[in-house]
Parts: structure tokens; sequence; C-alpha cells
């Protein structure tokens, strides 16, 4: 039996398109690991990975950890005395 593609259109096949609720996708594995590859290679360590609903990609760095503040010292402080 051939394959009919006017069954694999969501626009001529109502079925179809229902199923996809979520929309195209706006990003890919491969532009992640290309953009992490990157970075990794550059030497820069990674802290965290966002990515945006539009699909921008964010790479955190250790240089953009936040400067603690006088409370993350005193807790740090009294867990290590535990």
């Amino acid at each position: 039996m051939p394959c009919n593609y006017e069954d694999l259109n969501p626009a001529k096949n109502k079925k179809l398109a229902q199923k996809r609720t979520r929309g195209a996708c706006k990003f890919k594995q491969c532009d992640v690991t290309r953009a992490v590859k990157a970075v990794a290679e550059a030497g820069v360590p990674i802290t965290r990975i966002e990515i945006s609903p539009d699909g921008k990609i964010v790479i955190a760095t250790g240089a953009d950890t936040v400067q603690s503040d006088d409370l993350d010292r005193e807790l740090a402080e009294f867990e290590a005395r535990k």
C-alpha cells in the first residue's frame, strides 16, 4: 500500500493537527550541544543553562555568579559548624 502524504499534512488531517498542541519546537538539542561545547572549549566553567520559551539559550558561566551577601555567608558558616 503506497503512503498517502496527504494523511501526514496537519492542515488536511484534523486528527494529526489536534495531536500537536505545543506547537513547533523553537530549538533543537544540537543547538544546545553546540553552544555548550563552544563555551567548554573556551575553558569557561558552566554553572547553568536556561532555555526560554521563545528558544533563546542562555549559558551562565562561573564568572556570572552573584556575590553572596551577609546572610549567605552566615548560613555557610553555620552549616560548616554542624
